[in-house]
């Protein structure tokens, strides 16, 4: 099988300070069917789509990986920045 891998991989939590990891499309979207907590908005079902789109071919992983993200934000997890334009220094974004 082969793997989308995501640029950068995505670090959130939902206020638990425990982060998860994500580095590909198919654990996006793998979370977004299997592992999603509570209310399933508009920006989630867009990130399901887009996944299973990059994973056809018809989209890329990078706008897979922004719509999982876009989906994180409207439920609320906090996301972990790394900051590759400085000292590598990582911080929680809200």
């Amino acid at each position: 099988m082969t793997m989308h891998p995501f640029r950068g991989a995505v670090l959130f939590s939902r206020g638990t300070g425990v982060a998860s990891h994500v580095g590909n499309t198919e654990a996006a979207l793998y979370f977004l069917e299997h592992k999603w907590p509570g209310v399933e908005g508009a920006e989630h079902g867009q990130a399901c789509r887009v996944c299973k789109r990059a994973l056809a071919g018809d989209a890329t992983t990078q706008e897979a990986r922004e719509a999982f993200v876009r989906a994180l934000e409207e439920a609320q997890f906090d996301l972990l920045d790394v900051d590759s334009t400085t000292s590598g220094a990582v911080h929680w974004r809200h």
